[in-house]
């Protein structure tokens, strides 16, 4: 009989470690704001996006200008900008994000290297010229979200 009870017990215990776990997990999931024109370039990314088993929760805008107070507010883990979307306020709204969101790690979805060039000039963790493989974006994403943390730390010594 006590033998029984102490099973239970044990088995109990270990339901409530599983739990959380479970619940660190979901609390470390991270949050990734796309900025790009609607259409099917965008969708394509957030779905390969939300399939990352460390994203949490993806949000898309389609301007940085005009978003610039929400975009502080969800401090998001990763930016993935879509350089195709504005021309010629590219470098401007770059920078804008950059000032925005000092520890957020930003990806640029480029057109070429002149765009690479000029996205690193202006802050981003990271570049993809257009034409990439799916798992290159897929693993691009995961290392960024990871480095937030080490970006954290570095800001703040």
């Amino acid at each position: 009989m006590f033998g029984r009870f102490e099973k239970e017990c044990h088995q109990k215990e270990e339901r409530r470690s599983d739990y959380s776990e479970k619940e660190e997990m979901v609390m470390d999931k991270k949050v990734v704001l796309i900025i790009g024109r609607r259409g099917e370039v965008r969708d394509g990314i957030e779905a390969l996006v939300k399939a990352i088993t460390e994203v949490g929760e993806v949000i898309c805008f389609e301007d940085v200008s005009l978003r610039s107070e929400q975009i502080t507010r969800l401090k998001p883990d990763l930016v993935i900008f879509d350089s195709s979307q504005m021309e010629e306020d590219y470098r401007r709204r770059l920078r804008l994000l950059r000032r925005l969101l000092p520890l957020t790690m930003i990806l640029a979805l480029v057109e070429g290297e002149v765009q690479k060039r000029v996205s690193r000039e202006c802050g981003a963790d990271s570049v993809l010229v257009k034409g990439f493989r799916s798992d290159l974006l897929i693993r691009t994403v995961r290392r960024l979200v990871k480095g937030r943390n080490d970006k954290e730390s570095r800001f703040s010594k």
